[in-house]
């Protein structure tokens, strides 16, 4: 044993695995793509020309390997070629075929370094329907790999002639193990694939009772990332989600039920299937290989039931084609192809429900004419695309693979989801558009008071030793560019005097606020978007029209405006408030003349001087029919002052006033909402009443001339 250890030591840290063996993509009519940089660009050189399925590998450091698929879609049986576009010298007429789902899935050999299984399956309309495995040796060929061994079958008896065109693989619970999965009528076929080869003695054989592949053989089989789910789209016999152990190998119906489980695809028949890298979303596309509308669904798996699961299903888009496979990026994006078409499209956040996951249709290049996609895309061992989770500490969501947008003077943290092996070691690198240089070895990425510099891709590299003795490698990209902060100045608030009285106006906030609020922002940088709710301003949904209309009449409302930078309006924004009250203009009444009679109070009744006039007794004549709670009353020795409200003329209406003969006091009634909102348009006079003039006692002479001693008196004389 002590001889051994060294040699075991050796044997498996020489085995390294990485999401970048996934970064090559050939498929279609010569179509290639490249991922090294993140999004996928085209590359050129591919004599791959294949209907449907197809096959590449790269090394762990994002190197094209081999691909794999057939010389013209005529063709029966398929061909390896090497990174020189070369076909290996023991690579031509392999078992597949041009027309087969899923023609070819490759494995990297669990303890083999440079050895991979090739599984291949063919087509019942080609006659060479079948289940099969080559071994590949990249030794070979002078370092650009062959073919060593095979076909080896992988039937076990079944009717070859009836198999599906169905592959897939995941790894295992166990260290450095694998699970190759496809189906055969009622059942699926799991193979084990460990250090010791695949195991094409024992495979985990799986009865669904109902399920039928033989019938309608075309379409995806999919094993989702983590290992748990297994969805086979079989086109006219619809399409099903099964539960599948990464431990056992064995596949059941959904939840444990008694019953085959189908996904609701409303219309179409089920082709492409892909799982996001979470494995929380499902995607299913439909068609034929004839010009049909096409559809491409989401469905939630987070829910628990199928039923709550089928009614989650959500179509993301249809157009007129024909049909197309679906297959998750190492960055994270899930990709669409589009048959005779030199664009494919993808769904940029598959993680999201609804349009949310922005779907982008055809907007990805894969060469220029005659180079287009078919009906196929190459598919992978699903492990291999599980990423390695970045979050932004601050708001708690994953960045992966995302374009943020941040603003200037903002600080984050960005952290990865804690990864288990030894000899850890963590890079993060920035790339600027011109250069590229590692910024931090630390775990977290700390960036702090933001600036437009800062824009420019992220990349993680975290290098291990894993459980298992492999040297593993974890990979995160994102994309950060940094805009202006929005800053919303507190604007004053609008109280409206409403001078027709009818309770309503239209406010011009654009005109009347947006300079305000800005505050000298620049307006071909920031817009401002009005809303009546802080919810709906802080969410940027409903938005009020301008001018806006009051929508009751004498209202008072709080009106939110949110200033947004318009190249990043969900990323900075910044949210104020202001009052908007529209007050009803007083109509008072006026008051009849105020007269006291002259009296002695100031010492004499004939000086024309009253002490005692108290103003506040007419307020109830001048309200009239106004509300006394809404209005306020004052009086003024100057038309000037009742105007502008100076304080200098108010008269107190609360104490006795003085008037000398006479006096005109101007009236201001105001609203108490706004006190601009006010009549000075009447008065009320005020008179001194003189005391009538009385003259001396007069006697009167009347002769009695008829001696009754009864006479009548004019007493006007």
């Amino acid at each position: 044993m002590k001889k051994l250890l060294p040699v075991l030591i050796i044997f498996f840290t020489l085995n390294a695995y990485s999401q970048k063996e996934a970064n090559f993509w050939y498929f279609g009519n010569n179509a290639g793509l490249d991922f090294n940089s993140g999004d996928p660009t085209p590359v050129s050189g591919s004599q791959l020309n294949t209907t449907e399925g197809c096959s590449s590998f790269s090394d762990a450091d994002g190197n094209l390997l081999f691909y794999i698929g057939a010389p013209s879609p005529q063709n029966r049986n398929l061909t390896i070629w090497n990174k020189n576009n070369q076909a290996m010298p023991n690579g031509t007429g392999l078992e597949g075929d041009a027309s087969s789902s899923q023609s070819a899935l490759t494995i990297p050999a669990p303890g083999k370094p440079n050895i991979y299984y090739i599984f291949t399956v063919g087509a019942q309309s080609s006659d060479n329907a079948g289940f099969w495995y080559y071994t590949l040796d990249m030794n070979e060929a002078g370092g650009l790999g062959d073919i060593v061994a095979g076909p080896i079958n992988l039937e076990k008896g079944a009717a070859s002639n009836s198999w599906s065109e169905k592959v897939t693989a995941v790894k295992g619970k166990e260290c450095n193990t694998f699970w190759v999965i496809s189906a055969h009528a009622d059942n699926f076929y799991a193979y084990k694939i460990d250090d010791s080869g695949v195991d094409i003695n024992n495979p985990v054989i799986s009865s669904i009772n109902g399920y039928d592949s033989s019938s309608d053989p075309r379409g995806y089989l999919k094993v989702s990332p983590d290992g748990t789910k297994l969805v086979a789209a079989n086109m006219r016999n619809g399409t099903f989600i099964f539960d599948f152990n990464n431990e056992t190998g064995s596949v059941s119906n959904f939840n444990n039920s008694t019953f085959l489980n189908q996904l609701n695809v409303i219309e179409g028949d089920g082709y492409g299937v892909e799982f996001s890298s979470s494995s929380r979303r499902l995607y299913i596309s439909t068609g034929s290989f004839n010009p049909i509308i096409e559809n491409l669904y989401q469905f939630d798996l987070t829910l628990s039931t199928l039923s709550d699961i089928n009614a989650s299903v959500f179509r993301v888009h249809n157009y007129f084609n024909t049909r197309g496979a679906l297959q998750l990026g190492p960055n994270g994006k899930i990709y669409w192809t589009s048959n005779g078409s030199n664009n494919i499209s993808v769904i940029n956040k598959p993680e999201e429900l609804g349009t949310a996951c922005d779907y982008s249709h055809q907007s990805v290049n894969v060469g220029t004419f005659p180079v287009t996609a078919s009906q196929g895309l190459p598919p992978f061992l699903s492990s291999l695309l599980l990423p390695i989770d970045i979050t932004d500490s601050g708001t708690n969501t994953s960045i992966n693979n995302q374009d943020l947008e941040y603003c200037i003077g903002q600080n984050k943290t960005l952290t990865p989801q804690a990864v288990d092996g030894i000899n850890k070691t963590y890079e993060w690198s920035f790339d600027d558009g011109t250069t590229t240089s590692v910024i931090s070895t630390n775990i977290e990425l700390i960036l702090n008071n933001l600036q437009k510099t800062n824009s420019g891709k992220y990349s993680l590299k975290i290098d291990l030793t894993d459980d298992c003795g492999n040297i593993t490698q974890f990979n995160g990209n994102f994309n950060i560019e940094v805009f202006e902060a929005a800053v919303a100045a507190k604007p004053i608030d609008i109280i409206f005097c409403d001078s027709d009285r009818d309770g309503f106006n239209n406010f011009d906030f654009q005109t009347n606020k947006n300079p305000e609020i800005l505050n000298g922002l620049d307006p071909s940088i920031f817009d401002i978007l009005y809303f009546t709710s802080l919810i709906d301003a802080s969410d940027n949904k409903n938005a009020i029209s301008n001018p806006y209309p009051n929508p009751t009449a004498f209202s008072s409302q709080t009106i939110y405006a949110r200033v947004q930078n318009k190249n990043a309006i969900e990323a900075c924004f910044d949210i104020t408030e202001f009052i908007l009250s529209v007050t009803d203009l007083p109509i008072p009444t006026q008051p009849e003349p105020y007269r006291i009679c002259d009296n002695t109070e100031s010492g004499s009744d004939i000086d024309g001087i009253i002490n005692t006039f108290l103003l506040n007794t007419r307020d109830d004549e001048v309200f009239g029919t106004l509300d006394k709670t809404q209005y306020n009353i004052t009086y003024h020795t100057a038309l000037v002052g009742a105007d502008t409200n100076d304080a200098s003329t108010v008269i107190d209406k609360s104490i006795n006033h003085t008037v000398t003969t006479s006096q005109t006091v101007f009236i201001r009634v105001e609203n108490k909402d706004n006190t601009n909102c006010y009549d000075a348009s009447k008065t009320v006079e005020l008179f001194v009443d003189a005391l009538p003039t009385v003259t001396p006692e007069t006697y009167l002479l009347q002769c009695d001339d008829d001696l009754d001693r009864i006479s009548t008196i004019n007493l006007t004389e």
